[in-house]
């Protein structure tokens, strides 16, 4: 996972650079097999498309090779959050803690 410094889309290479700009990792070069599933912006794509600056990530596993994408500017639909924001579920979402009152009459009374 990182960002992307250059692709070279003809012979299946992505080059990241792993951590962030104020505080660079390493820098990477991921082969991708041509049966890999890429997808930029939360759409099918090409690795052709996938240009320096754009945030990927490279997941491999039995089932196949996926690469996603994302440019700078991406927000996934309905989301108000930053691109790249992890970890946090809309309101009303993903989360046992409820503000509302429990439900009246659930007790049994004896």
């Amino acid at each position: 996972e990182g960002t992307v410094e250059s692709v070279d889309s003809s012979s299946g290479s992505i080059t990241l650079l792993e951590g962030t700009k104020s505080l660079p990792y390493k820098t990477v070069t991921v082969t991708v097999p041509s049966s890999a599933t890429v997808t930029l912006d939360g759409k099918s794509s090409t690795l052709s498309a996938v240009v320096a600056g754009d945030r990927v990530s490279v997941r491999s596993s039995s089932d196949g090779t996926d690469v996603i994408a994302m440019d700078s500017s991406f927000k996934p639909e309905g989301s108000s959050l930053p691109a790249g924001a992890k970890g946090q579920a809309p309101p009303g979402e993903g989360s046992s803690a409820s503000s509302a009152p429990p439900s009246a009459g659930t007790a049994a009374t004896g």
